[in-house]
């Protein structure tokens, strides 16, 4: 009952998936990148990172964890998060939890 006073009963929360799919989609990533991101996203879900973050930064980790993963190479600059609104010390910080 604390935990839902704490958030005001709002149980609500915008998923990190759509977001993923059009940062994806704007950094050209291939599909096994998406599958993989997808999947790390849904592993997410079974965390409290909603809880924690926007599901923008989320969807950024996902993908970076991912391309990691992968051994991918993700946009032409290294810090592409930055155009999502996100930084380095939220990616690192999400991807030790996923």
């Amino acid at each position: 009952q604390l935990v839902l006073r704490v958030l005001g009963f709002n149980m609500s929360s915008r998923h990190p998936h759509q977001y993923a799919l059009h940062f994806l989609q704007d950094l050209n990533g291939s599909e096994e990148l998406a599958i993989l991101t997808w999947s790390l996203l849904n592993d997410s879900l079974r965390t409290t990172l909603c809880l924690q973050y926007k599901p923008e930064p989320i969807a950024c980790a996902a993908i970076y964890l991912a391309a990691e993963m992968m051994n991918q190479q993700i946009g032409r600059d290294g810090e592409w998060w930055h155009k999502f609104g996100t930084n380095r010390h939220e990616i690192e910080d999400i991807c030790m939890q996923m």
